[in-house]
């Protein structure tokens, strides 16, 4: 087993006296998946009112550090004492304790660290980033108050860099994780109207991205879209990526699938993992991220396709057609891309399966209406959920297939009819509405067994 932490460096990290215990391999939040010799967080399921969280129950993680136990866990965090038959670390609060376990973390990282934002994108670039890089990077997609602290909490200690992605959908999030992170290079990869449902405007949704350098260090960077909406705070220095002349990174040229940027460093020709240009500008930015940490830009070619995680636009043949995977999440300006991406696809019909856009707030309705003018080179759309109606009752009828009111059974069985051989299908939407219910999964096994 390897050691992640001593049981004294946690113990001096929650502020308690260094003493003997075992060493821990792991830190984990969740019984179901915590692997044999971590540490267990016994968390509430109630955060308390310094974080949002979609999630608040009257759940107590300390109900089930018998199931840690059985699972492997060779100690627990905990706030009052415990009957356990492994030794409890006890504090007046398991979030603050698992914080505390993360600055601590943080403050003997010898490497480079990049923490990065973004309304869409960022589990991508993050994936990117660590194949060019060969870093350390945190798990899937946890960039909240948990997620966080979780990874650096994870982060084993090395020379090398690592890459975190911070969330937000409420103001005030960005920049305490920003300070726990401490980051040496933060990047701000766009600004949409995602998860903006809790903000006053786009311009309050900025602001809070740009709260990521609030925990920059001391002759960091920042790298940022070259977006004249974006007010660089004064005194950071930055790097722009970006189509436009102003971009110290500039995208020059590119392809469905390949791109060429001019960089400080020079100019780069690569081909773009996915395709699509959506990801020429996640390039970009990676390509700035390697400047700024002094790296040679000619890293990208490190980057493969399987960097892109699951949900954010994979392509799957499956039985007659094939199926574009991109229903992780969705906002107006990743539905765009998305769209795009399936109108320059070659085969047969190119059919869009289009799932509510969530936290949007007042201006839903107006957000899911645009969509429409996004369809050229779409031969027909199906729209799934409450808001999608929006979307749905100003389709023509020839673009117009079919609605339905969620993701299940039906669905599946209408498209498996109404489908034909050679045709593109794309799945797109919030994560409540086809990824949360495994659908393409099920899409994909149905397609399969015809």
């Amino acid at each position: 087993m390897n050691s992640l932490w001593s049981w004294a460096a946690l113990r001096v990290a929650v502020g308690l006296d260094p003493a003997g215990g075992p060493d821990v391999s792991g830190i984990s939040i969740d019984s179901r998946t915590l692997k044999r010799g971590d540490l267990f967080v016994a968390l509430h399921g109630d955060p308390g009112p310094r974080f949002f969280s979609s999630y608040r129950s009257d759940r107590d993680g300390h109900d089930f550090i018998a199931d840690a136990v059985s699972a492997g866990a060779v100690g627990a965090l905990v706030d009052h004492d415990v009957d356990a038959d492994i030794p409890a670390l006890c504090v007046n609060d398991t979030l603050d304790g698992l914080w505390q376990i993360a600055a601590a973390r943080r403050g003997h990282y010898p490497g480079k660290v990049v923490a990065l934002t973004g309304s869409s994108g960022k589990t991508t670039l993050k994936n990117f980033l660590a194949s060019a890089l060969d870093a350390f990077a945190s798990e899937g997609s946890y960039n909240n108050h948990l997620g966080v602290p979780l990874s650096l909490a994870q982060t084993p200690i090395s020379n090398g860099p690592a890459v975190y992605e911070l969330g937000t959908n409420h103001p005030g999030e960005i920049g305490p994780l920003s300070q726990l992170v401490s980051p040496d290079v933060v990047v701000v990869l766009n600004v949409s109207p995602a998860h903006i449902e809790y903000f006053e405007n786009i311009g309050a949704l900025r602001q809070e991205k740009l709260a990521i350098v609030e925990g920059l260090s001391p002759n960091g960077i920042l790298v940022t879209v070259d977006d004249p909406d974006l007010n660089i705070p004064s005194g950071v220095d930055s790097l722009r990526f970006g189509r436009g002349p102003s971009a110290d990174v500039r995208i020059v040229d590119e392809t469905r699938s390949t791109v060429v940027l001019q960089t400080p460093a020079g100019r780069l020709e690569t081909d773009i993992p996915g395709g699509g240009r959506h990801r020429a500008m996640t390039l970009a930015a990676a390509a700035s991220v390697l400047i700024a940490l002094g790296e040679s830009p000619g890293r990208l070619e490190r980057i493969r396709s399987s960097s892109i995680p699951r949900g954010r636009g994979n392509q799957i043949s499956c039985g007659r057609v094939t199926l574009i995977d991109d229903s992780y999440n969705a906002n107006p300006a990743s539905m765009r891309a998305a769209l795009e991406v399936l109108a320059g696809s070659s085969g047969g019909r190119r059919i869009a399966v289009l799932g509510d856009m969530l936290e949007l707030g007042k201006d839903s309705a107006r957000y899911h209406r645009e969509l429409k003018s996004y369809l050229d080179g779409v031969d027909g759309v199906v729209c799934v959920g409450t808001h999608m109606r929006a979307l749905d009752a100003c389709l023509d009828r020839r673009s117009r297939l079919r609605y339905f009111e969620q993701a299940g059974q039906a669905l599946i069985d209408y498209l498996l009819s109404a489908t034909r051989s050679g045709d593109v299908i794309l799945v797109k939407g919030s994560r409540g509405v086809f990824w949360s219910q495994g659908f393409v999964a099920s899409l994909t096994e149905a397609f399969e067994a015809a």
